[in-house]
């Protein structure tokens, strides 16, 4: 399996030459879930990204922090990626991530990503640009739903 040719099939590859997705896949870990698995746990402090190879990932918030059960509210689908808010804003994490069907993914080490970035700032700017479209896509796809939830 070719770690490149997965990560360069993302969005967050978008402009990224071709040396540049092979650093990338250097530091990529591949993993596989079964269905029902936890991938992300809400509260974590862990600020690794996770790109999603072959399956779908169910995003689950609780609606009260009392709450025993989450959620699940967005469906993440192949070549998608989830672990982004707590890369880009090193807080703990805001939701779980668990696994709708079999899942395999690249994981990119928050910390060896970072180091990465560190050393090449164009690679930094390319994957905060490609995450910054991604999230605004989300969030503007979040207040048409909202929207849609006004409207009588």
């Amino acid at each position: 399996m070719d770690y490149a040719d997965i990560i360069s099939a993302s969005a967050i590859a978008e402009d990224l030459t071709d040396e540049q997705i092979q650093r990338l896949a250097q530091i990529a870990i591949f993993r596989q879930f079964s269905q029902g698995d936890i991938i992300i746990k809400e509260n974590d402090k862990t600020t690794d990204l996770f790109l999603i190879h072959e399956g779908h990932v169910s995003v689950e918030i609780k609606r009260f922090p009392y709450d025993a059960a989450s959620q699940p509210f967005l469906l993440i689908k192949t070549k998608g990626l989830v672990g982004e808010f707590s890369f880009i804003d090193r807080s703990p994490r805001s939701a779980n991530v668990r696994a709708h069907d079999k899942v395999t993914c690249l994981i990119l080490p928050g910390d060896k990503l970072e180091s990465l970035i560190q050393g090449d700032y164009e690679i930094g700017f390319l994957l905060m640009r490609n995450m910054a479209r991604l999230l605004a896509a989300r969030i503007r796809g979040a207040n048409l739903e909202l929207r849609n939830q006004l409207i009588w």
